[in-house]
């Protein structure tokens, strides 16, 4: 089991580095869009494509301009703070997989760090890790 634990923490560390890309993607995007939707809002000149896709969402979502643009930076705060929990899941990932015998001080905060950030294999690392210390990692100490 601790050989499986450290598997998974590595795994989680390499997808979680592609998923703080995604979220960092995501939440320059949201932001944009919400930027775009505010200028839209105080009258100012835009491309006719980006007028378009925007009065064809008011159109479809029955939303105001400054709902919409609200909604966008929400969309883009939360993968900001989605971003941030995945810095911090890689950083506690391999640090869990380097230690030899991380004890519960290290693995409960690091697996409820992996659960806000999304990361499920650096959280089943945990649990994993949980469970084995448990039972014999302790006894190593």
């Amino acid at each position: 089991m601790k050989n499986t634990s450290k598997v998974l923490f590595l795994v989680g560390g390499i997808v979680m580095i592609f998923g703080f890309i995604a979220y960092l993607l995501f939440s320059i995007a949201g932001f944009v869009c919400g930027g775009l939707a505010i200028a839209l809002n105080e009258g100012q000149q835009l491309p006719q494509e980006i007028v378009d896709v925007f009065n064809k969402l008011v159109a479809e979502s029955k939303m105001t301009l400054l709902e919409i643009s609200a909604s966008f930076i929400t969309i883009g705060v939360t993968f900001a703070v989605l971003s941030l929990f995945a810095i911090a899941s890689i950083v506690l990932s391999f640090v869990d997989k380097a230690r030899p015998n991380p004890g519960l001080g290290l693995l409960i905060p690091s697996t409820i760090i992996h659960l806000c950030a999304g990361n499920i294999v650096s959280l089943a690392g945990g649990v994993v890790g949980i469970v084995y210390w448990s039972t014999k990692g302790r006894k190593e100490v």
